[in-house]
């Protein structure tokens, strides 16, 4: 499996696991959040959030290998990302959303499934370019953008 070096944009390239597991997750066992923010120089561009979820029996030792895989695979040398200790909601309550990609369930693997939400904060990156939201729709997510935000294709 591959290492994740980026943001949304790699996010449909990459595997975390098997996908199409027929396995539900275990509603008891709590989920884990791994957020990581992105930034183009000093300003925030993106944040994201991975939750897993393990499956039915899984515990919290699955939550942990979880959250130590998809952490592995988001670390880095990266000057541009930083590891945050809550979800990214939480961590940037008071800046605006553009846009935000949805995928209820990016992998699964043998120990429960993982979801992502990337938030992008910069109209620049959101808005100029589909590029983010080419990538989003290739890896089955769902693109939203908000509510007086055009996309780049609005104005032509």
């Amino acid at each position: 499996m591959q290492r994740v070096v980026g943001g949304l944009l790699l996010v449909g390239a990459v595997a975390f696991g098997c996908k199409g597991s027929r396995l539900r997750p275990d509603t008891d066992t709590p989920s884990a959040t791994v957020s990581v923010a992105y930034f183009r120089g000093s300003q925030l561009d993106e944040c994201d959030d991975f939750v897993v979820q393990p499956f039915a029996g899984g515990g919290a030792a699955a939550t942990r290998a979880m959250v130590d895989d998809v952490t592995e695979r988001l670390s880095g040398d990266n000057d541009k990302q930083a590891m945050l200790p809550t979800s990214c909601a939480e961590q940037f309550a008071g800046r605006e959303v553009i846009a935000t990609c949805s995928l209820p369930q990016l992998s699964s693997s043998q120990l429960g499934r993982v979801s992502f939400e990337a938030r992008l904060y910069n109209a620049f990156t959101a808005t100029t370019t589909d590029i983010h939201l080419q990538a989003c729709l290739k890896a089955g997510g769902t693109w939203q953008v908000a509510h007086g935000h055009a996309t780049a294709n609005a104005a032509h």
